[in-house]
């Protein structure tokens, strides 16, 4: 139980032990985090609003001219999470997902993480789990919808970070639809309807 003074960035971070962390459990916490700021902001649909993150206190979103896909730091009153504007709409959304990320692991991030690149895919872990939830992502799956570039629009996302996230949820594998019973009612008898093409290998994701 949380008393009703606690702040939701208070709770998300309470989530992470104060001990360095090795990749698996890193990924599995930026998870929980980003299914309980979900569940704190009341989300049961997609495409999931960056009101999440633009509704919390003392932080606030923004865009600029940067010299990478986006940044985030302390004004003395606020975390300020920046995305590149010269950049898509979707990696912008993905960027300042990826950037609150940091902001939860400010406090303890070298304790945490023993390098850069460990904090830059946790980062990205949550940002896919948050725009791509796993339980809108199974239901959109089983209700039929399963080519990559419709439920990036969907999703607000790109196709590439779409593709990983299907990848990572065991939807499809390196180069088709995998077979998936789905629960529909009280039968279990939707399987994917075709093969899936694998999209491209571009990063996604905000970089700090």
């Amino acid at each position: 139980m949380h008393p009703p003074t606690t702040s939701p960035l208070a709770r998300l971070r309470a989530l992470a032990p104060k001990r360095g962390l090795d990749l698996r459990t890193a990924l599995g916490i930026a998870e929980r985090q980003a299914s309980l700021l979900l569940r704190l902001s009341g989300v049961t649909d997609g495409p999931v609003s960056l009101d999440v993150l633009s509704n919390l206190h003392r932080i606030e979103l923004g865009s600029a001219d940067l010299p990478t896909s986006g940044l985030s730091y302390w004004t003395g009153t606020t975390w300020r999470l920046e995305a590149n504007r010269t950049e898509p709409e979707v990696r912008r959304r993905f960027t300042l997902a990826h950037e609150f990320k940091h902001v939860i692991d400010h406090p303890s991030r070298d304790l945490l993480y023993d390098n850069h690149w460990t904090r830059e895919r946790v980062a990205d872990q949550f940002a896919a789990c948050l725009l791509m939830p796993k339980t809108l992502m199974v239901r959109a799956w089983c209700s039929g919808e399963q080519d990559i570039d419709r439920l990036a629009e969907l999703f607000v996302v790109s196709a590439e970070a779409m593709t990983r996230r299907l990848l990572a949820l065991g939807l499809i594998t390196e180069r088709r639809a995998r077979p998936v019973f789905c629960t529909r009612g009280s039968s279990n008898h939707l399987r994917p309807r075709r093969s899936v093409a694998i999209a491209g290998g571009i990063p996604v994701g905000g970089t700090s």
